[in-house]
């Protein structure tokens, strides 16, 4: 989701030090994160979500809790880097998506396209390998492999760990309270195109069958099964998510506004809409991404998220259930949910919420419940899976240099403007946006292996990476604003950030503020210049915008600075502009 950011406990939009990065990583040696425009909000369960792509139609939806309703804004740290007398402790990596934890301390920003997990305190540096968190079904280990330790021990003893191996796996398979959640395959196996004689059916009646008329092949409903957590089934029809739209359209579903099938997604990027069944009476609030490299219409993407009103089913006399209609929304409670499904995995005020494999980690992919208060009855339902579909293909990447990037124009000089935009480095001046081919020929390199220059970068994608030149090291985010993949040499610069430290130097510089400049000096040249800026006593933190007529709304069109007053010293400066390229 690109352009304004929101917040992912409260759903609200947030200032910039909220914000991060979900874009691909790269490695940043020995560097503290630092916060960087363009992430997606944390789709935390339940909660309604707000996009800047789409809002969610106003309807009588039930407000989902709010876990910490006052977020406090990051707060900047000081770069670590290498110091020969010590030895720095490395960061650790966090899976992103992690559950936030209201009330902890506020944790360090992070790098340009670093995951934040809030509850850990700990940031993701770019490019750090995350782990992938487990997507099979789950079953219990089998004994019997311990049988193959006990083969020594004869005949008889082998025999008897045989009776114990059996014994034990029939036990393990019951499930328990606290057992993942299994989740059904999505393809169909081998086994299941034989005939019940071993032998293959006949595949005349596909081949004959035209490409319109085939499902799609990614979770099609056909393979799956209705007690998948992913699962839910509403008039007898059985559905699994992420699914595509053209699916739900094929089977009695439209857009509750028609002119939200043709919104342009660009890569990546996330909408809210409603979809109505067989009439107007019966909506259902969905969010449908887009995980192509290309821009695509909304109709062409997926649903990746959808929520179940009671009071909407009952209008229109409809059913909706999960889990082989043990669960059904209108009628069950809190200990029918329970029941089937064991100890959620988070609750607060009359919601529960399990995850993927009961892993909190996993925040995309999870099914939450919210209950009336009164009665106790289930009164809405939200089903959420953001994994891409398997094999999906993502469309092809045109190595051709995009027109716009020919607009751009060198400054003819710094100037002492501070809100023009433009920057020096390394004794080069430059002007935001800028092509980023034009710091590559001035000797500039991509570190990292995630990301290189033949890379592709999705329509309307944002990416953080970092760039170095002999001993110096910026940070940048780079945007492609096309409608169809490129490759990343071909994108923009929209934000260039330096971290100021006695360890490393750096020449970085714009027009009244270098990385030489006191906290005190940098104020006074505000102050004379009657430039308008935002400050944060407690974070020390400075937030200027380009535009001075405007809010300090605009997360990509301004100065992020942050200070430390004791020390009367700059410790880092960001600026962000896309400029021209909104026009």
């Amino acid at each position: 989701m690109s352009g304004q950011q929101f917040d992912p406990i409260t759903g609200q939009p947030i200032t910039p030090q909220d914000a991060t990065n979900s874009a691909p990583n790269t490695t940043i040696p020995g560097a503290q994160p630092f916060n960087i425009p363009g992430a997606q909000p944390i789709n935390i369960p339940g909660a309604q979500p707000v996009g800047n792509a789409g809002a969610r139609p106003v309807n009588p939806v039930p407000v989902q809790p709010v876990v910490n309703p006052n977020p406090t804004p990051v707060q900047p740290a000081q770069p670590v880097f290498t110091n020969p007398n010590a030895s720095a402790t490395p960061v650790q990596p966090v899976i992103p998506g992690a559950q936030p934890n209201a009330g902890a301390t506020p944790v360090q920003p992070v790098i340009p396209g670093a995951h934040q997990a809030a509850n850990a305190g700990q940031p993701v540096v770019p490019g750090m390998t995350t782990i992938a968190s487990y997507s099979g079904t789950y079953s219990p280990k089998n004994p019997a492999d311990k049988k193959k330790l006990m083969l020594i021990g004869g005949g008889i003893v082998a025999a008897f760990i045989l009776i114990v191996a059996i014994i034990a796996f029939s036990s393990g398979s019951d499930k328990k309270p606290n057992d993942p959640i299994d989740i059904a395959s999505t393809k169909s196996s081998d086994e299941d195109a034989n005939t019940p004689d071993g032998k293959k059916t006949d595949d005349s009646a596909e081949d004959k069958s035209s490409d319109e008329n085939k499902k799609p092949a990614a979770n099609a409903p056909a393979n799956v099964d209705a007690s998948s957590m992913f699962a839910f089934t509403v008039d007898g029809e059985t559905y699994s998510l992420p699914l595509p739209v053209s699916y739900f359209l094929e089977h009695g579903w439209t857009f509750h506004d028609e002119a939200d099938a043709n919104e342009l997604l660009g890569t990546n990027s996330m909408t809210y809409t409603s979809l109505d069944y067989k009439g107007k009476n019966t909506y259902f609030s969905v969010a449908i991404t887009n995980y192509s490299y290309n821009a695509l219409e909304a109709k062409d993407c997926y649903v990746t998220e959808v929520s179940l009103y009671s009071r909407s089913l009952e209008k229109s006399g409809f059913e909706a259930s999960i889990q082989n209609g043990q669960i059904v929304v209108g009628k069950s409670k809190t200990e029918d949910v329970t029941a089937v499904l064991g100890n959620p995995d988070h609750e607060y005020s009359g919601t529960i919420t399990y995850y993927k494999d009961h892993d909190d980690m996993n925040a995309f992919n999870t099914i939450t419940f919210s209950f009336d208060d009164s009665t106790g009855v289930l009164e809405n339902l939200t089903i959420t899976n953001e994994e891409i579909p398997e094999d999906f293909d993502k469309g092809e990447v045109s190595d051709e240099v995009p027109s716009y990037v020919s607009q751009y124009k060198d400054p003819s000089s710094l100037g002492d403007d501070f809100l023009s935009g433009n920057f020096q480095l390394g004794g080069k001046v430059y002007n935001l946006p800028v092509p980023l081919q034009k710091l590559l020929d001035d000797g500039w390199k991509l570190n990292g292996n995630n990301v290189t220059v033949d890379s592709p970068i999705g329509a309307e994608e944002q990416i953080s990476v970092s760039l170095s030149n002999g001993d110096q090291s910026v940070y940048a985010t780079i945007y492609n604003k096309g409608n169809n993949a490129t490759l990343v040499k071909n994108s923009m610069i929209i934000e260039i950030s330096v971290y100021i430290s006695p360890y490393r130097e750096s020449d970085f510089e714009v027009p009244g503020l270098s990385t030489k400049s006191s906290n005190s000096d940098f104020k006074a040249m505000l102050d004379s210049k009657g430039i308008k800026y935002e400050y944060k006593d407690e974070y020390e933190y400075y937030r200027i915008n380009l535009d001075p007529d405007t809010e300090n709304t605009d997360y990509h069109n301004g100065y992020r600075i942050y200070v430390d007053s004791k020390e009367n010293t700059i410790e880092s400066i960001s600026l962000s502009r896309k400029g021209w390229l909104e026009d």
